[in-house]
């Protein structure tokens, strides 16, 4: 939550979630998490095909890149994934959070 920020966005028909970090480092930073998200889904297929009693999932990400934006101002950058709507709960956290159930 509080390293990034998020925008919901819509193109091609569907919505989507733009985060990009508040302090606003380097792209590499991005494709760094992008690149973690799609290994975890990788890890996340492989562990669905061995049948668990719940399956998990993680959405694709991909990078953003918005080079017409010249204004020194305006983030360039952001990591985008599709937009979930409903209501969801929330089992962990980068904090260390963990949930009992």
């Amino acid at each position: 939550g509080a390293m990034r920020i998020c925008h919901r966005a819509s193109a091609l028909r569907r919505n989507w979630v733009a985060k990009r970090y508040s302090s606003d480092p380097d792209v590499s930073a991005l494709e760094s998490d992008v690149m973690m998200q799609m290994i975890a889904k990788s890890y996340a297929e492989r562990f669905n095909a061995c049948a668990p009693p719940k399956k998990v999932d993680f959405i694709e990400a991909s990078i953003l890149q918005l080079p017409e934006r010249r204004d020194g101002n305006l983030p360039r950058d952001f990591a985008v994934e599709a937009y979930l709507d409903g209501s969801f709960t929330k089992h962990s956290s980068n904090s260390g959070f963990v949930a009992d159930d």
